[in-house]
């Protein structure tokens, strides 16, 4: 009875780290999301410039794919603020797709500029901390 006890404690004691630790490794994540999607935002800009139309779009690809899973983790955080946010994101990195596609540069240059004045604005509100 007593070794049932301690092996109950012990599986919720192992049960609550695990999930403490999977906590913070969505959080390692979400930081190295953030810094994907600055390195991509940026070039993508660049390749906007010169008129590279397939570079930019691959870059603004994995910058959408980097914003949806920024959506789920503000979905399951439970902050439909930078849930939004993230949503924005995703509409504006699909913006600049279909604006380099149909070579349009300065409309996907706004649209990028939109898109990191709303990184900032997010970080400064939203990033987490734990």
């Amino acid at each position: 009875m007593v070794k049932a006890r301690v092996l109950a404690s012990l599986c919720l004691a192992m049960t609550s780290f695990m999930g403490s630790v999977a906590a913070g490794q969505s959080v390692f994540e979400f930081d190295r999301w953030m810094q994907k999607i600055e390195r991509r935002t940026l070039s993508a800009q660049r390749h906007l410039k010169r008129s590279e139309v397939e570079e930019a779009i691959a870059d603004t690809r994995e910058v959408q794919a980097l914003y949806e899973r920024m959506a789920d983790y503000f979905a399951r955080r439970g902050n439909p603020d930078a849930e939004k946010i993230s949503r924005t994101g995703i509409d504006l990195a699909a913006r600049i797709i279909r604006s380099a596609a149909a070579r349009d540069f300065a409309g996907a240059q706004r649209s990028a500029t939109a898109l990191a004045k709303d990184c900032r604005q997010c970080h400064a509100d939203h990033k987490p901390l734990d």
